[in-house]
């Protein structure tokens, strides 16, 4: 009986070890305590076979008691046997072995999912050989799924079959070795009563005695096994008879507690798993609510940009020759009244004006083509000092006008792979610019330098410079900075935005050094040599 019991205790342990390490791998996960990966350890060990089984007399979980602080109450160290060997020492049959050895495997499963999930808390990942020494960045959310998923609690539900299997086997053969005690009393009784007189008197009170203490508490257990199969567990063994018997009835009595306790707080795990499914289904519809919501805004938004940009390219083309046509008109008209003043004056500012919206529905085209995506570029080898040359042709009456002076220097090999009616764009809105916005008298310096990747392209200035607050808002729509043009030219706050975009489209950069207001300004665009496919 001694034995048996003994057995049962060494299933009740792989169970208790098994919540063990499932608490103290989460509590590590959760808190990052080293102390909990600690005694993860230890307690691993012990499933291993390589440390000590610790006694554990009064049912309660050791690694409890570990952390408890009273040490004091510390349970007594046990063996490093292995728990199979132990069972089979017990004289165990082999499918009790065999159950217990399919528990085992299944709770190392479960021990290395947790070993895995702690790689992913400390950053440490396999390397070429399978070992996790290779470092990266921790990922403590992944490593709570692992050890909160399905498939982990199925783990370890698939722990206690085996287990279940085994204690179902325990209380068939407790019944078949009372009932063997029960067959050798009557036997012993028979051949007691065919004794004669005194001696028959003498061995019948033995017997009674012995059915007092013996036989009469082992039917009580044989008894109670059959209740317990039947899946009673809130049943107690009479535990006040004393030897062996009274010892298995108190053993038994303890793996009931332990087994109301567990079942308790199955059942507790079950209601927060039902709240959480719960929980989760409504996050989930919320989810999918937010989802819908943001496809539809998105889409709306989309169908409003769309149509914003067909009604300003349609709006922008319609101005565009009628716009022209005005500037030409006006231009000669304006050679025919030279000699009148007043109509002069009346029709230069009318060429202005329609110059100045002209640019502006120009600008605005470009800007409804590129936010419809039918920007496109031809790319050819282009030598940009050549272009530069043939665009200082054109501007250089300009900046006479203003008694400017442009010098550019050149230096390496400037040939970049570009669409050269976009460069030429980029090179003359920058180059206008300082024109533009330098003071009348100040010199303008241009330089082009290339290498095997890139070609850089600069324009330096000495007007006004920009504050702090110009250069946040410089590449942006509509932007009117500090600064004015120096002979009332016009500008419609679209130029630098639309030549950041066209610079960009070939891969480059742009972008602007100065030293604060009045300290001039160096506007410069890098450019790859060869850029990568327009996306």
């Amino acid at each position: 009986m001694g034995a048996r019991t003994q057995a049962q205790h060494a299933t009740q342990e792989l169970r208790d070890l098994s919540d063990d390490l499932t608490r103290l791998a989460r509590a590590y996960v959760g808190t990052g305590d080293r102390k909990y990966r600690e005694l993860y350890h230890q307690a691993l060990g012990v499933l291993q076979g390589s440390q000590p089984r610790p006694a554990n007399p009064t049912g309660r979980i050791y690694w409890d008691y570990v952390l408890a602080p009273d040490p004091a109450r510390l349970p007594r160290t046990g063996s490093v046997q292995s728990r199979e060997d132990a069972i089979r020492a017990l004289g165990a049959t082999a499918e009790e072995l065999a159950l217990l050895h399919t528990a085992t495997q299944r709770a190392s499963d479960v021990a290395a999912i947790e070993v895995q999930a702690f790689t992913f808390f400390d950053g440490l990942y396999p390397d070429e050989t399978g070992k996790p020494t290779r470092r990266g960045a921790p990922d403590p959310e992944q490593a709570q799924r692992l050890l909160h998923n399905r498939a982990y609690n199925e783990a370890k539900l698939a722990i206690a079959t085996p287990l279940d299997q085994l204690d179902q086997l325990l209380p068939a053969r407790l019944e078949a070795e009372l009932s063997q005690h029960q067959s050798r009393s009557a036997d012993l009784s028979r051949v007691l009563m065919g004794l004669g007189g005194a001696l028959a008197l003498v061995l019948l009170a033995g017997f009674a005695v012995i059915h007092v203490q013996m036989t009469s508490p082992l039917a009580r257990l044989a008894s109670l096994s059959q209740s317990m199969a039947r899946g009673n567990i809130a049943v107690r063994a009479p535990s006040e008879a004393g030897g062996e018997v009274g010892l298995l009835a108190r053993s038994l009595n303890q793996l009931l507690d332990q087994v109301h306790a567990n079942v308790t707080e199955l059942k507790l795990q079950s209601a927060e798993i039902g709240r959480l499914k719960t929980a989760i289904s409504t996050a989930q519809h919320a989810v999918e609510v937010a989802e819908t919501s943001a496809r539809q805004m998105e889409h709306e938004l989309q169908t409003a940009n769309e149509f914003k940009a067909k009604l300003l390219g349609l709006a922008s083309h319609n101005l565009k020759a009628p716009l022209a046509e005005i500037e030409t008109l006006s231009e000669m008209v304006l050679e025919d009244v030279r000699d009148q003043p007043q109509a002069a004056g009346q029709l230069d500012r009318i060429r202005n004006a329609a110059r100045t919206m002209h640019a502006l529905v120009v600008d605005m085209l470009e800007l409804a083509a590129r936010d419809m995506g039918q920007v496109s570029l031809d790319r050819t080898s282009v030598n940009a000092v050549t272009l530069l040359r043939d665009v200082l042709d054109q501007l250089t009456p300009q900046a006479r006008q203003k008694q400017q002076t442009i010098s550019h220097f050149h230096e390496g090999d400037c040939t970049v792979t570009a669409d050269i009616r976009r460069l030429r764009q980029i090179f003359d809105q920058l180059i206008g610019n300082a024109i533009k916005f330098s003071p009348r008298g100040k010199p303008i310096s241009i330089v082009l330098e290339g290498n095997e990747e890139r070609v850089r392209f600069s324009v330096v200035d000495e007007g006004p410079g920009l504050t702090e607050h110009d250069r946040e808002r410089l590449f942006g729509y509509f932007q009117r900075l500090s600064a004015r043009p120096t002979a009332g030219e016009p500008s419609t706050g679209l130029g630098l935005a639309l030549c950041k975009q066209l610079v960009e489209l070939h891969g480059g950069r742009i972008g602007v050094e100065t030293a604060g207001a009045g300290t001039g300004a160096k506007f410069w665009v890098e450019l790859p040599k060869v850029p990568a496919p327009l996306n």
